[in-house]
């Protein structure tokens, strides 16, 4: 049910980002509390300091405003910040390296079906990816 729910809220992120190029927070922040009721929460300082969902934003932010410096131009926008610290709430930290090679093989593909021009909406390749972790971890029988 959890697991539905999750990936309805995904849905309609993909579906408004390919629409309008941006996110709406009351999907972000659906699929972020069902992310925080999905996974566990860290125990100690030194958890907090591995939890995927605070590296996912410290990077999306240094992304964001690290892009905007050397392009002069956005890169990353502020929704795909927040989508990436949603993201985190679903992994574990193990689950990461696995994320990142899924999404950017995810990039160019969403880019070339949609032809969307110079921007491509984040919320297909990262949700995607996502979803195709958390299946084969069910598929595995590792999943909460």
């Amino acid at each position: 049910m959890l697991f539905a729910l999750g990936f309805l809220s995904a849905v309609g992120l993909g579906y408004y980002d390919v629409r309008h190029l941006k996110l709406p927070y009351v999907f972000l922040g659906l699929f972020t509390m069902v992310g925080m009721i999905y996974s566990p929460m860290p125990l100690s300082f030194q958890d907090l300091l591995y939890s995927p969902d605070l590296i996912l934003g410290i990077l999306g932010f240094c992304i964001r405003f690290g892009g905007r410096h050397i392009y002069q131009k956005e890169v990353l926008g502020q929704g795909d910040i927040w989508l990436l610290t949603a993201i985190g709430m679903w992994l574990d930290f193990e689950d990461l390296s696995l994320f990142f090679m899924i999404c950017g093989g995810l990039i160019p593909l969403t880019k070339s079906l949609l032809r969307t021009g110079p921007r491509v909406p984040f919320a297909i390749p990262s949700l995607t990816a996502l979803y195709i972790i958390l299946s084969w971890k069910a598929l595995a029988g590792t999943v909460i």
